[in-house]
């Protein structure tokens, strides 16, 4: 099975304080600019929020020196409990994917 991924520009980690159940608790999220199709098929630029374990709290700093810089990031969706919608969460180790430039086809001869 492939992994999915979020590829962007990384634009730095997002840390924000939320209350659930009484306990309050900080919320870290990797931010990526992506390119993403609109209703009418016209490509959008957008921030997607991606949402880091407690499990996997060790990428951070490693995020945090890839801000301005493209990367691939692994992710699945985490479904809201009402079925309505659902966040990215960070998958696996959370390191980045390799991001590889293509190598040049060459002409049959």
């Amino acid at each position: 099975m492939e992994a999915v991924t979020v590829n962007g520009l990384c634009e730095g980690i997002h840390e924000e304080q939320r209350v659930w159940n009484n306990e309050q608790f900080t919320e870290t999220s990797i931010l990526v600019r992506a390119q993403q199709p609109n209703s009418f098929g016209q490509m959008e630029e957008r921030v997607i929020a991606v949402r880091i374990g407690k499990k996997q709290m060790a990428v951070v700093q490693i995020y945090r020196q890839l801000a301005g810089k493209p990367i691939s990031v692994p992710v699945f969706p985490a479904l809201w409990k009402n079925g309505k919608g659902f966040n990215w969460q960070l998958s696996g180790s959370g390191a980045p994917v390799q991001i590889s430039a293509a190598k040049p086809l060459q002409a049959a001869s």
